[in-house]
């Protein structure tokens, strides 16, 4: 059947419209009843189902959408640190099943499925179909067309984990966010360096246009012209942008002074490295400040007409406008930790232009930087890692009762979690249905049990009842206990026996069963096995290095407390880099009085010998012990030549010409100088240069290689400069005082010297 084309006005024809399935259908009635989100990625970033529904999959956006269509409210209740824990999703759908039967009196809008829906993939029609079932009820209420009923066959096909197995929690926390990547590249106009030089300047500049178009845009025009109480009290303080703002002015100073001396890269992040720890708790607050700008924006009118009057304050007070300029708060905050995952970057930049030039010293300095930000960058996204894990843990604990420790993250990593399974103690009779968190080293069960509300009367007068589902704290075992984990299989279920011995008999009240009917031989295989890894890992010994061979030592837990007077990140006293993240884990060594990365304790490293091989040149270079080796006061090009007319190849001296006001370096070339091997009597001058960085004082002859002293300077060019023998030195002739006092030290009115670019 041939395609129907429209009529156009000019005669021609228009291509028919492309039919938009049903999950794009619902991707944009969401964006079109949505007005704030800080979900990442966004909505316009969703291409395909699957990212729709794993946008949709925590439960926060259905419920921030529900309250906002029917109420112009966000719903009180929602837990946005899920993290992929099923139980703090599953709270959020449960929530917004609950209110859609209330507000809207749709019943199954999730049909059997109910809060389960999102566990497998192929069911995510479903999830359409009561999406669509509400537009089309809301659509003459908030004047948006709904969209129409949607067809099970539209579903792709993805792989997912079925319902019965376990749900693996820690392994799938955490994704790249590089959403604010482009807007930051483009802010703060970053370029591409082609040479050392220009990747020097490029490190420097990038800082100077994040202090000015974010830190000091922020501060400005946001954190100094608020007038709402709750941003001030709630918002703006996890900004730090005081102690954020002074880092990176005191970092300006120091790369000002690197644009003369590339060698200070490697002295300036090991300088700045602890203070770059402000990252760890800015970075970590980032998501909770979005959603709360979100939701205050969506419900808090004050709040909204707060934010759009400080913005367009911003718009309006930049002096210098471009189209780079950025008023939106949410992207200048985004902007924050984006800056800081960009020197790694340009520290490899500046790397790799060093090694071309030749700069060996340049090379070794940056490697080191790199490796401190590399680091740095690793912990400080663990951090973020680990904050949102104590958050979701914390969530959790809420939903339970009698819990009798104070946090269920000192547990440790939750590896997976076991929905329902039916339970016992050897000790008791009867299974009860539980609930399990296994940790990497404990197992936390749960019982789990309906209790029944009366909520009221009916019309008819009978009894209005709720069930409610509830997960009361059992015990907790830990797994290195368990000596022995053994699968039994009847006729009619499964079983798994998780022993612990005391002695050569079972400890009845330390060793579990769990029994799974035979439609769930899968879970009760996978449970097997994740058990029993957890259980060898558990009771294994710390692996030592051979520098640590018999050494008293054990497990190293410790969580980084922000707010207290000592804020204390762990270093490896092997490596010295940081323990990743706020639950800092390694080893405690009481022999070595040290804590160790895993890695680096059980390592056999041997003594490393910085081997220096012996250069050919060094035989060439005669040590100075002190400047007057070589000063010789203000004598003139024509006597500097004198005095140099007689000496060996390679000798050199300094002198200051009052003409210029600027000490010169004259040497005797040498046959190591290129073309030089025939002239042997041609002196050469260069110009020292002076520049004051920030109160200090810097010389230099080619630019970026300056050091604070003269002293320094003819050390560190020794070399490229064949500066080989000073001519006041003890090995050098007797006559040089001599001839010195003979020509005397007047200078003549003009000198030739060899021009320094910059």
């Amino acid at each position: 059947m041939a395609s129907r084309l429209w009529s156009s006005p000019g005669g021609g024809t228009r291509p028919k419209e492309k039919k938009l399935d049903d999950w794009e259908k619902c991707r944009n009635w969401l964006k079109a009843v949505t007005p704030t989100s800080a979900k990442v990625p966004s909505l316009n970033e969703i291409t395909t189902e699957y990212e729709l529904h794993q946008y949709l999959k925590d439960g926060t956006e259905l419920c921030r959408v529900i309250g906002l269509v029917t109420s112009k409210q966000v719903l009180v209740g929602i837990t946005y640190r899920t993290n992929s824990i099923s139980n703090l999703e599953e709270k959020n759908i449960k929530l917004f099943i609950s209110y859609v039967e209330k507000e809207l009196n749709i019943s199954n809008i999730f049909g059997s499925q109910r809060e389960q829906v999102f566990r497998k993939f192929e069911n995510f029609y479903k999830v359409l179909e009561g999406v669509s079932k509400i537009s089309k009820q809301l659509e003459k209420n908030i004047n948006v067309p709904g969209f129409d009923g949607v067809k099970k066959g539209q579903s792709v096909s993805y792989e997912a984990e079925d319902e019965d197995e376990i749900n693996v929690v820690y392994e799938k926390l955490y994704g790249d966010n590089e959403t604010f990547d482009q807007i930051y590249v483009e802010y703060i106009n970053c370029k591409d360096p082609t040479d050392l030089h220009e990747a020097i300047n490029e490190m420097a500049e990038v800082n100077k246009s994040f202090i000015k178009r974010v830190l000091q845009n922020l501060k400005t025009n946001f954190v100094e012209k608020n007038t709402n109480s709750l941003l001030n009290k709630n918002f703006f303080p996890s900004l730090k942008i005081d102690e954020l703002l002074l880092l990176h002015e005191d970092i300006d100073k120091e790369f000002e002074a690197m644009k003369i001396s590339y060698i200070k890269v490697g002295s300036i992040f090991e300088k700045f490295r602890d203070r770059f720890l402000i990252y760890c708790s800015v970075s970590s607050k980032l998501e909770t400040m979005q959603q709360f700008l979100a939701d205050q924006m969506a419900n808090n009118i004050d709040i909204r007409e707060s934010i759009s009057e400080l913005e367009k304050s911003a718009t309006k007070s930049m002096v210098a406008k471009d189209d780079r300029n950025v008023y939106r708060i949410k992207e200048l905050i985004g902007m924050i930790p984006q800056h800081i995952m960009r020197y790694p970057m340009m520290l490899a930049q500046i790397q790799g232009y060093a090694e071309k030039e030749g700069q060996k010293e340049i090379v070794k300095e940056t490697r080191k930087s790199w490796f401190i930000m590399n680091n740095l960058m690793k912990h400080i996204e663990r951090y973020i890692q680990d904050y949102d894990y104590i958050e979701s843990m914390a969530n959790l604990k809420n939903e339970m009762k009698d819990v009798p420790v104070a946090n269920l993250h000192s547990f440790g990593v939750l590896s997976f979690e076991v929905d329902e399974v039916e339970m016992k103690l050897v000790a008791d009779e009867n299974y009860r249905n539980f609930q399990l968190m296994c940790f990497d080293r404990y197992i936390v069960a749960s019982e789990l049990y309906t209790e029944e509300h009366f909520e009221g009367l009916t019309l008819l007068g009978n009894s209005k009842v709720t069930h409610k589902r509830i997960k009361r704290f059992f015990k907790y075992f830990k797994m290195k206990e368990f000596h022995e984990i053994r699968r039994a299989d009847t006729k009619t279920y499964i079983t798994l026996h998780l022993k612990s011995f005391d002695g050569i008999d079972m400890d009845n009240h330390k060793s579990i069963i769990l029994k799974f009917p035979l439609k769930k031989e899968k879970q009760a295989k996978i449970l097997h096995d994740h058990f029993e890894e957890l259980r060898m890992k558990a009771d294994q010994n710390i692996d030592t290095g051979t520098p640590h061979d018999g050494h008293e030592c054990e497990l190293y837990r410790k969580e980084v407390i922000e707010n207290t007077a000592e804020v204390e990140h762990q270093k490896c006293t092997d490596c010295g880099e940081y323990l990743l993240g706020k639950l800092q884990t390694g080893i405690k060594c009481f022999t070595c009085n040290g804590i160790f990365h895993e890695e680096c304790f059980k390592s056999d490293k041997e003594e490393v010998y910085d081997e220096h091989l012996d250069d050919p040149e060094d035989i060439f270079i005669i040590p100075v012990d002190a400047i007057t080796d070589y000063d010789m006061g203000t004598v003139s090009k024509a006597v500097a030549e004198d005095l140099l007319a007689d000496r060996q190849m390679g000798t050199f001296l300094l002198r200051y010409s009052q003409r210029t006001s600027n000490y010169i370096i004259s040497r005797k070339l040498h046959g190591n100088d290129p073309g030089e091997r025939t002239n042997r009597n041609r002196v050469v001058h260069h110009v020292i240069n002076e520049e004051e960085v920030h109160g200090t004082k810097y010389y230099w002859m080619e630019y970026g290689q300056g050091q604070t002293s003269i002293l320094d300077l003819v050390e560190h060019h020794r070399k490229s400069h064949r500066l080989y023998i000073p001519i006041n030195n003890s090995e050098s002739e007797d006559t040089t005082q001599i001839t010195l006092e003979m020509v005397g030290s007047n200078e003549p009115e003009h000198e030739e010297l060899i021009p320094v670019t910059r």
